[in-house]
């Protein structure tokens, strides 16, 4: 089975080889090693305030194990995976790819309302050019959802006449 790179939307009810962070509870000595599911490569997102880098859960692939462990809500999460920091519970030791079956289309980014630097820089992303599909943030390729695109890995969306950034509320 082929690793799943993202390019392409998953289907819904279908298994793919998935990109996972094996990682341990940095508190708890006798806390397992567990793997979650993860989109995209390790960065950092300073431009709103996450200096560390991280990994984005992928919640396309969650179990409901996954989903009550890190508060996913229909796939929408704001938890992420630090690497090489001590700032976050969760602390990444390395990726490994197992078979997920894909549960639902979204990829699980959506912080919180009060994330004021986040949407303050989303706002700011609004009227970027967007060529060939790929998102102007991160290079990511974008998902056609008919008239839009959606970036997965911060849930950009781009309007697909003008090719650009455009704010939520416009769709």
């Amino acid at each position: 089975m082929k690793a799943f790179d993202n390019s392409f939307e998953p289907e819904v009810g279908k298994y793919y080889l998935v990109q996972c962070a094996r990682y341990k509870h940095a508190y708890l000595e006798d806390v397992d090693v567990c793997t979650v599911p993860v989109i995209g490569e390790a960065h950092n997102d300073k431009q709103f305030g996450v200096n560390e880098d991280h990994y984005h859960i992928d919640g396309r692939f969650t179990t409901r194990k996954e989903n009550n462990l890190f508060n996913i809500n229909g796939g929408y999460t704001n938890a992420i995976i630090g690497v090489n920091t001590t700032k976050f519970v969760r602390v990444f030791i390395e990726i490994v790819y197992e078979k997920r079956k894909c549960k639902r289309t979204t990829t699980g980014i959506l912080p919180p309302r009060h994330a004021k630097a986040y949407w303050d820089w989303r706002s700011s992303m609004t009227g970027k050019k967007v060529k060939d599909g790929i998102c102007p943030h991160r290079g990511v390729k974008m998902h056609d959802k008919g008239d839009v695109l959606v970036c997965p890995l911060h849930g950009l969306v781009a309007c697909k006449k003008k090719n650009e950034i455009i704010e939520l509320e416009s769709l």
